[in-house]
Formats: structure tokens, C-alpha cells, sequence
């Protein structure tokens, strides 16, 4: 596989967003005569990809590759290897729980590697305890004994597809009340329902699902919110930054396209008589027949269904028509005079095509281009099957898993070229990858770099596909 950076066409973006506060005295005026919206030639982050596991990050030059593309699995690394780690990176610990490795350094490099011999790299300062890898804090409920699918032995790198998925779920659901199954390769998290009456005895639930081992997540807090997952940070120190609400509507070809600022319209609140509004990144232009939307995030538009660009002292662009609040999507109908295109989306790759859940592979890397944060790099982490009544059934009927919504869960790793932090405004942005293909749109990031889509399984059953 060739090792050659590949190069790509991209949309010049007229404000970066940056650490370093800059004041923007014309928000909506047109830019500037020396600003341009010509193409530049932008280097692929990724040095060797492949599909799913053991794509190789630019930066990534460990002589060695710890990812087998015959057996599709992850090996161990050696001695060797792992004093290679420390004396690269100055390691005081370093921590192998495949796919990822985490190094524990007080000085890592200035440029982030995201992978190391194709496997998930992380930096964390001194002074944190050791992560727990698996992260979670678990209950002891497996017995080792049992394994729900015992005639079939799953990959440990790979999510299961859809039909074993839906056996796992509903065989676990027979035994017990689920919140939500985490499928998170080479693991499973079952996410108990804590409201349930029902009680689990020490070693009295499976073990294993298919090879796979199972753990059991019983608490308040939801999985993905436990602090124990706190230890995934970059030492990075947020400071001061600045968003880029440039108009593009003033600019060269006069076209709005993904990842320029929306705006809802102005609103009061808590009786502060000062204008206020929310502001989202755009999405993706939909067509469902000779009917064209645009996507937009839904919570941006609580108070109004005007949406502007960049700010309500900019222009309307359109009109909500329907919401999704679920998916946090909401269908807007531009008005005549707006152009908008899915031909060109910053410093990510352009948004040719929706893809269900069923079509997205563990370790595949997509990006993000949003107005608050700059472009951003996610890896597929894992599939969650979320019940939609909690775990608690209405007469005792359970739901069936294919009732059961999907969630994908991403890695997110730094910014490029942008502000140091992923920050509210970035919701509504498309993941995107290297071909064009649209997983989900940002909803939801937690404290710790993981964030959280709805699956477009609904939207793509229901006709609706790219412009």
C-alpha cells in the first residue's frame, strides 16, 4: 500500500477559528477585497488507509505496524517496541489495551500523532491515575462460563453485523433490563437499567457474546458519562478563540456550503432585555423527490424557525419545515434567492452520500469542518443500541431490537489548524470520509474527546438522500 500524502481540492475558509482572540468588528459586511474563496491544495491526513482498522496517521512513523491485515486483528507490542514508545515520546508509562495505546508523558510531541503502528494513540500529562482499560467501572455479573452465542465466534475488531446484532441484544434482553448495548470492539457494554426492580447475583449473566467478553455497566450515571473516561484528554490548555462568522454570501462565488455559521433569530431570555441567539454550523443540502432541505442542528432553533446566516444581523437563508428533535436535525427550506452547495466543505473531504449504520466499520476515521472548532478527526468507535423505553416494558412485552435506536460513538481527536477544543456551535456539522460519506451529523460530545450521532438508518428508509 502506498505511503504517497495524497492532495485534495478544498474551500479557503475566510476566518479560521483560532486560541488567539481576534476582534470581529463586521460580522455580516462583506470580507475584505483580498479575501478569496479559490482552492488550495490540502495534504490527506492519513499516510496509508485502509478499510476500517489500520489506516496509518501522517505523523504515524513507528517502525513498526501492530495491525495484522490477513488475521484482521491487532497483535501485542514487543519489548522492543514498547522502549521504542518511551524513548520516542519520553514516556514515563505506557499503557496497551488494543486498539489503543496510551502514553503517559510530560512532554509529547508538537504535532499529535493519531495512531502509532496503526493503533489509537493518546498523550496524558503526569499526575492522572492509570487508566483502567477498559475504561468503565463495571459490575461482576459475567460468569466465564457463559456465552450466548455459542456457535458463532465474532471478530474481536469488528462490530458484529446487523442481524447478530440484533440476536445479541435480544437473547441479553430475555435475561435482564437494558438501558443500552455498547458494541465497542473488542468489547461489549451492557448498560443496565438501574430504575428496573430486578436484581443480578454475582456471576449470574453471560460472559461472553460470540468470543466477545461482556461487561456490565449498573449505575446512575450513564456509561458513556462515567469519570472513569476522564483520563482520554490531550494536553492541550484551552485559552481565548474566535468563531468564524464570515458572511459568505459576499464572497467569490457568493454560495453557502457545510460548515459555514447559522444563526437562529434574535430572542430574549431570564428577562435580559439584550439580543440573544444560538448559532450552529451548517449541514448538508437533502433531496427526497424533487424536494430540496437543508440540514440543520435542531437544538440551535428552540426559539425560532428563521434561520439566518451568519447572525441575525446577517440575512434569512430560510424557514424550518420539519424537526427531528430525536436526531437533533431540522429540514429547512431555503429561500429563492440563497445558493447553497455540497460541492466543497472547507478543510474536510465534500459530502457526496448518506450511509447507514449497517455500512460503517470499527476504525474507520471520518472528519468534521465546523465554524467554532476548524476541521476535527473522528475514528468509528462503536455501534450503541439504545431501547427507547429504558429498559421498562408496558405488560411485560419487550421491545425488539430492531425498534431499538442506533447510536454511533466517535473518537475525537484534536483540531487542525483551529481552535484547540471541540465547542458548542459545532453541532450540525457532517462526519464525513475520505469518499465522501456521510455517517451522521455532530449532536453531542461529552467532557472527555467521545462524541455521539444518531445513525441516518430513519432518514435514509424514508427516501432521503445528498444533493
Amino acid at each position: 500500500m502506498s505511503t504517497m500524502i495524497q492532495t485534495r481540492q478544498s474551500r479557503v475558509k475566510l476566518m479560521t477559528p483560532t486560541k488567539a482572540y481576534v476582534p470581529n468588528q463586521t460580522n455580516s459586511s462583506a470580507p475584505s477585497s483580498s479575501t478569496t474563496t479559490t482552492s488550495i491544495i490540502k495534504e490527506d491526513m492519513f499516510r496509508c488507509r485502509a478499510p476500517g482498522w489500520g489506516t496509518r496517521h501522517h505523523l504515524d512513523d513507528a517502525p513498526f505496524n501492530l495491525w495484522d491485515p490477513q488475521a484482521k486483528t491487532f497483535r501485542e507490542p514487543t519489548p522492543q517496541e514498547i522502549i521504542w514508545i518511551s524513548k520516542s515520546f519520553n514516556a514515563m508509562e505506557v499503557y496497551v489495551e488494543l486498539p489503543d495505546i496510551v502514553v503517559k508523558t510530560t512532554s509529547p510531541p508538537n504535532q499529535i500523532p493519531l495512531t502509532m503502528g496503526s493503533a489509537l494513540c493518546r498523550f496524558i500529562p503526569p499526575g492522572l491515575p492509570p487508566p483502567n482499560l477498559p475504561m468503565g467501572h463495571f459490575a461482576p455479573y459475567g460468569t466465564s462460563n457463559a456465552d450466548i452465542l455459542t456457535a458463532t465466534h465474532l471478530s474481536r475488531f469488528a462490530f458484529p453485523d446487523h442481524e447478530v446484532s440484533i440476536a445479541i441484544v435480544e437473547s441479553l434482553s430475555v435475561l435482564m433490563d437494558i438501558r443500552a448495548v455498547h458494541f465497542l470492539p473488542p468489547m461489549i457494554v451492557v448498560e443496565l437499567d438501574v430504575s428496573s426492580d430486578r436484581v443480578y447475583q454475582r456471576f449470574s449473566l453471560p460472559s461472553k457474546a460470540g468470543g466477545l467478553t461482556i461487561y456490565y455497566h449498573q449505575s446512575t450515571q450513564p456509561y458513556w458519562e462515567d469519570s472513569s473516561h476522564s483520563v482520554y484528554q490531550r494536553l492541550i490548555t484551552p485559552s481565548a478563540w474566535v468563531n468564524d462568522d464570515s458572511n459568505y454570501l459576499y464572497a467569490g462565488d457568493q454560495e453557502l456550503c457545510p460548515g459555514v455559521c447559522l444563526s437562529s433569530s434574535s430572542f430574549s431570555q431570564g428577562g435580559n432585555p439584550a439580543a440573544l441567539w444560538r448559532s450552529t454550523t451548517a449541514g448538508t443540502l437533502w433531496q427526497k423527490g424533487t424536494t430540496r432541505l437543508l440540514t440543520v442542528a435542531d437544538h440551535g432553533f428552540t426559539d425560532s424557525n428563521e434561520v439566518y446566516h451568519p447572525t441575525p444581523a446577517g440575512r434569512r437563508i430560510g424557514e424550518i419545515v420539519q424537526k427531528f428533535p430525536a436526531w437533533d436535525i431540522s429540514l429547512v427550506r431555503l429561500d429563492p434567492s440563497i445558493s447553497f452547495s455540497n460541492t466543497h466543505y472547507f478543510e474536510a473531504n465534500r459530502p457526496q452520500r448518506l450511509i447507514s449504520s449497517s455500512e460503517l466499520m470499527a476504525g474507520e476515521w471520518f472528519e468534521l469542518d465546523s465554524m467554532t472548532t476548524g476541521r476535527i478527526d473522528l475514528m468509528a468507535r462503536g455501534k450503541s443500541w439504545i431501547n427507547p423505553l429504558g429498559g421498562q416494558y408496558p405488560l411485560n412485552i419487550p421491545i425488539g431490537a430492531r425498534e431499538w435506536s442506533i447510536e454511533l460513538d466517535w473518537s475525537v481527536f484534536g483540531t487542525v489548524g483551529g481552535a484547540s477544543q471541540v465547542r458548542d456551535g459545532i453541532r450540525g456539522a457532517p462526519l464525513v470520509d475520505h469518499d465522501g460519506r456521510v455517517a451522521g451529523y455532530f449532536s453531542l460530545a461529552d467532557v472527555h474527546p467521545l462524541a455521539h450521532t444518531r445513525s441516518l438508518d430513519f432518514f435514509i428508509k424514508e427516501g432521503w438522500s445528498m444533493v
